[in-house]
């Protein structure tokens, strides 16, 4: 029994060598082959970068980012998706996430831009929809947050609402 990391996954092998009058020295090197063999096409396989190697979401852009209360903005992205077949295996299978809400955060207030929005199809998974700037935002510094059930704390994009006179 071996033990062995991979991808910074630990993995135990057994592997028994017969040998059919072949000397011990033979079979040694032999194991070792077929044993960096297989441990190489097991970090194949599994990916080696997890899920956010490559498919971690995009940080959305804003366009623009700094509008009045009761203007319009942009917010375009990619990578919205269920699921991750970053080893390309057959059996794995990616699909565009649906129901997903956009936010605005300042000073320890919330408002929900948008939600029950689905992303566009492979291979991008985009998301692209014009948002309002809540009516009773305060000038100053915001975020824009598309929560993601699978993540603790979403990405921020900052954000600067206007007041009057601004440009």
């Amino acid at each position: 029994m071996a033990r062995y990391e991979v991808c910074g996954n630990d993995y135990e092998l057994a592997f028994e060598v017969i040998t059919a009058g072949g000397s011990r020295s033979f079979a040694k090197q032999s194991s070792v082959a077929v044993l960096s063999y297989f441990l190489l096409c097991l970090a194949l396989l599994s990916g080696c970068g997890g899920s956010n190697a490559v498919c971690g979401q995009d940080l959305p852009s804003l366009e623009p980012s700094r509008a009045a209360p009761g203007e319009t903005f942009r917010l375009h992205g990619g990578g919205f998706r269920e699921g991750c077949n970053d080893s390309n295996l057959p059996f794995q299978k990616d699909s565009a996430r649906r129901d997903i809400r956009v936010e605005m955060r300042q000073g320890g207030k919330s408002w929900t831009l948008a939600s029950g929005l689905s992303a566009g199809g492979s291979p991008d998974y985009t998301l692209d929809v014009k948002l309002k700037v809540p009516a009773d935002a305060k000038p100053g510094k915001a975020v824009v947050a598309i929560p993601d059930p699978n993540n603790a704390e979403p990405p921020k994009v900052p954000f600067r609402v206007l007041g009057g006179g601004q440009g």
